[in-house]
């Protein structure tokens, strides 16, 4: 998380013309979606169990890498 928010923040400072307003968006997206699965991963903690809400995010986290990969493959230029 603090790598790719560090490369995003390095991207803002040098392309956009209104930094406050970049900014501001990108820190109420982090807030926001992190707040929010703050709460899915609660819900299913408290519903079910740790090994279940730990084993959620594994499967989110897999996905994620899984889409980061097939979107690289799809553009040779990285």
């Amino acid at each position: 998380m603090v790598g790719s928010l560090n490369a995003l923040r390095a991207y803002i400072s040098d392309h956009a013309h209104n930094k406050g307003t970049v900014y501001g968006i990108l820190y109420g997206g982090v807030a926001l979606f992190g707040a929010l699965g703050a709460l899915v991963t609660g819900v299913i903690w408290k519903h079910y169990d740790a090994q279940n809400a730990v084993l959620f995010s594994l499967v989110g986290m897999g996905m994620v890498f899984m889409g980061y990969l097939i979107i690289l493959k799809g553009n040779k230029d990285v």
